[in-house]
């Protein structure tokens, strides 16, 4: 019974987690937008969110409830491949950077990388 309870509890919890770190990533784009920035401005690129540890309660979530945390057969953890945006390294750096810090900040463990193309 409490095993129960305590799962809906975490299931709510995550779900919100995760709208709000996704809510903050799209905000980082709106700031550049704000300043006038587009889609085909600057250098193209990717841009990932990491949970280094796969076996976190939230890792497990992540991948069981949100078709965008993948597990790498090369890299520990789960990772997102920032697939919006076009090619804008800076839109997807923006976002991911959003998306990380917020998840850090509600004590996930979450980074992001990025690289040029």
């Amino acid at each position: 019974m409490i095993n129960t309870n305590y799962k809906k509890v975490c299931m709510k919890f995550y779900t919100g987690l995760f709208a709000l770190a996704v809510t903050e990533g799209v905000k980082e784009v709106n700031k550049l937008r704000a300043e006038g920035a587009t889609e085909d401005y600057g250098p193209c690129g990717f841009a990932t969110i990491s949970l280094p540890k796969a076996n976190t309660k939230f890792a497990k979530w992540a991948r069981q409830h949100t078709n965008v945390f993948k597990k790498d057969e090369w890299r520990s953890g789960v990772h997102w491949w920032v697939g919006e945006y076009n090619q804008s390294l800076l839109f997807k750096e923006a976002f991911a950077m959003g998306v990380a810090r917020c998840l850090g900040e509600h004590g996930i463990d979450a980074y992001y990388t990025s690289r040029m193309d």
